[in-house]
C-alpha cells in the first residue's frame, strides 16, 4: 500500500514538472516579455531595466527555477494588467470559479444518475414510477441546438 502511495506521488510530482517545465517554455517562446510590456518604441535602456526587474537578465535555468521557488511560496508575481499581486486577483475571482466548478460537477453528476434511471424505467415501461423517472430525466435534459429568445 505504501508503494503504491509512493508510485502515486512521484507520478504527481513528475507530471507537476512536466507542466511546469511546459508552462515556462510556451511562455518564453512567445517571445521577450520585457518586450511585450515596454511596447515597440522603448529604448534599449529600458528593456534592459525591465529585463533585470523582471530577472530576465539570468540564465534559463535560473529563471526556471526562480519560478518553481516563488510557486511553491506562493509568490504568484504581480499582475501586468492591473499591478497588484496575481494570488490576490485569484483570490477575488475564486468564489465565483467555486460556484461555476460546482455547478458543473453537479450537472455531470446529474446525467449518468438520469441515464441510470430511464434505462431501469425503459425495461419496466408499464409501470407508473418508470413513467415518473422517464419524465424527471427529460425534465433535466438541456436543449443544445435551441435558439435562446433574447
Amino acid at each position: 500500500m505504501l508503494r503504491a502511495i509512493l508510485m502515486r506521488a512521484g507520478q504527481a510530482l513528475l507530471g507537476l514538472f512536466a507542466l511546469t517545465l511546459l508552462l515556462f517554455t510556451m511562455v518564453r517562446l512567445t517571445g521577450d516579455p520585457a518586450y511585450f510590456l515596454t511596447g515597440p518604441g522603448a529604448s534599449i535602456e529600458t528593456l534592459e531595466r525591465v529585463r533585470a526587474r523582471l530577472g530576465l537578465d539570468h540564465s534559463l535555468p535560473v529563471q526556471y527555477f526562480t519560478y518553481i521557488r516563488n510557486l511553491l511560496t506562493g509568490d504568484l508575481g504581480d499582475s501586468f494588467r492591473f499591478g497588484i499581486p496575481v494570488s490576490d486577483l485569484v483570490l477575488q475571482r475564486l468564489p465565483a470559479t467555486l460556484t461555476m466548478a460546482i455547478a458543473a460537477s453537479g450537472h455531470h453528476v446529474s446525467r449518468p444518475s438520469n441515464s441510470g434511471c430511464a434505462r431501469t424505467a425503459s425495461t419496466r415501461p408499464t409501470r407508473k414510477a418508470a413513467a415518473a423517472v422517464i419524465n424527471a430525466s427529460l425534465l433535466s435534459i438541456e436543449p443544445t441546438n435551441a435558439k435562446r429568445r433574447e
